[in-house]
């Protein structure tokens, strides 16, 4: 049944689509009318339909081509009525949302109507995208992005489907490579210990927090002595409360600044903890207040996660490189060598020509005659590191370790981890869970097993050319016995 409803800008009526099988069914439909008089003869047409008509379908019924909004809003207008109703995003992610808008999105088809939108436009905006060079992380946002303003047109009326719905488009996969983007780094406790103990001493404390909870760096570096909680004689075991993390937010000058807000889609969590790194934050956090922060800059204040990076891409380089096989030097001793190191082939950070002298009796100047910054061992000693692990993968080596025992769920993983639901979980990590592989393919040996112990043997197939035994040589027994003659309807009756 149609509803009418009396507004500031005039009378709607409202109805649920009431078709099995199209996109929009169940979906309310509005329709804005002038007067009320008007809006009554409309909703007798939806009952007279039994809701079985789109907005789209029944103004062209009652108006034709003078539709009550000729041929809709454009995807600008839309994306301005969009943006505003979002309630639970932080200011960097609308900031975020109304660049990709006004650089990427709005410029392609801003001025085009939603209503005459297609798939093949999305279709074609992702494939103009993929063509320019763009990673598949950003290309998945702005997708995002389209998806979402579209479904908000949808849901208040403005058009009947999602063009969005109609395409393959895949989240954070590559439309020829099934396997999407893998570069997860999941370190073995041995690759840890070496990383470990390869990275500067003033970050391997954060590091030991960071693999041992599992949280995200802007988590971490938020922690504070009063998220300690202590054992209890409920909770025997110590815990560590997640519930805030560093946010990026334009300041009243306009400028960017970071201040403390919510985790990462709100998930506060209490963390049970093991007892070493317990004793860790406890140890970290004596001498300060409740609501000091435990892990602080070089001058206090918020550790900046580019100096922290700084400092770990120095470890995993140090870890890399094997002392008996150390990578090649770039300097070489040349006792007639003239010009300057750039002349030689030497190059700065940038790439630029490098334009000191030559040291004395070598080709290269005094800053580049040993091996590169960041040049690694190529050698396969077993006491060196070969993977390149970002600070995000301590995250992921924490998930991957706890994972590794059979009577963790992956439902205790995803809230642990603070993840949004558990199917993020799955699809993450599903690959490391071979004690659920495991246990399936288990399952089925049994079932398949019981299947074949409970089917009945297969019957020998007897050669048409063997001879057929006589009656005398089978035997009287393997004779059926006759069957015993039923007396006549008249006899029984009688």
């Amino acid at each position: 049944m149609a509803s009418i409803e009396e507004r500031s800008s005039g009378v709607r009526v409202v109805w649920r689509l009431k078709r099995p099988g199209h996109p929009s069914h169940g979906r309310k439909q509005p329709i804005e009318c002038h007067d009320l008089e008007t809006a009554e003869k409309v909703a007798s047409v939806v009952d007279a339909h039994r809701g079985n008509l789109t907005r789209s379908e029944l103004e062209q019924m009652l108006w034709g081509d003078l539709s009550l909004e000729d041929e809709g809003i454009t995807f600008s207008e839309l994306a301005e009525l969009w943006l505003p109703s979002k309630t639970r995003i932080s200011p960097r992610t609308r900031d975020g949302y109304q660049g990709m808008l006004g650089f990427r999105i709005l410029p392609a088809f801003g001025g085009k109507r939603v209503k005459p939108f297609a798939p093949a436009d999305v279709s074609g905006f992702v494939n103009g995208m993929r063509a320019a060079g763009l990673s598949n992380k950003t290309i998945t946002r702005h997708y995002s992005v389209i998806n979402q303003t579209f479904r908000f047109g949808v849901k208040n009326g403005y058009l009947d489907t999602n063009p969005c719905d109609g395409t393959d488009f895949v989240w954070d996969q590559i439309a020829d490579d099934d396997q999407g983007d893998e570069d997860h780094v999941y370190l073995t406790p041995d690759e840890y210990q070496l990383v470990h103990g390869s990275v500067s001493g003033s970050i391997q404390d954060f590091v030991e927090v960071l693999v041992a909870s599992g949280v995200r760096f802007n988590e971490g570096t938020a922690f504070q002595p009063r998220d300690l909680i202590p054992p209890t004689r409920r909770n025997p075991e110590p815990q560590l409360w997640v519930r805030r993390a560093w946010k990026l937010r334009k300041g009243p000058d306009g400028k960017r600044e970071w201040y403390l807000g919510a985790t990462k889609g709100r998930q506060r969590r209490r963390n049970t903890i093991d007892w070493a790194l317990w004793e860790l934050l406890l140890k970290l956090s004596e001498g300060r207040a409740p609501d000091d922060l435990i892990f602080t800059g070089p001058k206090g204040g918020r550790l900046d996660y580019d100096w922290f990076e700084i400092r770990w891409n120095a470890g995993i380089v140090h870890a890399m490189r094997c002392p008996r096989h150390p990578p090649e030097a770039q300097g070489k001793q040349v006792a007639d060598a003239t010009g300057n190191c750039g002349d030689n082939g030497g190059l700065t950070q940038k790439g630029t020509a490098c334009g000191h002298k030559l040291k004395p009796g070598w080709n290269r100047c005094s800053w580049h005659i040993a091996a590169p910054r960041d040049a690694v061992s190529n050698c396969d000693c077993s006491e060196v590191l070969h993977r390149r692990p970002t600070p995000h993968d301590l995250r992921h080596t924490c998930v991957a370790w706890m994972l590794e025992d059979p009577n963790v769920a992956s439902t205790y993983v995803s809230r642990y981890v603070g993840h949004a639901t558990n199917s993020v979980t799955d699809k993450v990590y599903a690959g490391l869970m071979p004690s659920g592989q495991k246990s399936a393919a288990s399952a089925i040996a049994k079932a398949r097993g019981r299947a074949t112990s409970a089917a009945p043997s297969r019957r020998p197939r007897v050669s048409s050319r063997a001879p057929k035994a006589s009656a005398d040589e089978l035997g009287a027994e393997t004779s059926p016995a006759p069957r015993p003659r039923q007396p006549p309807v008249a006899a029984l009756s009688a």
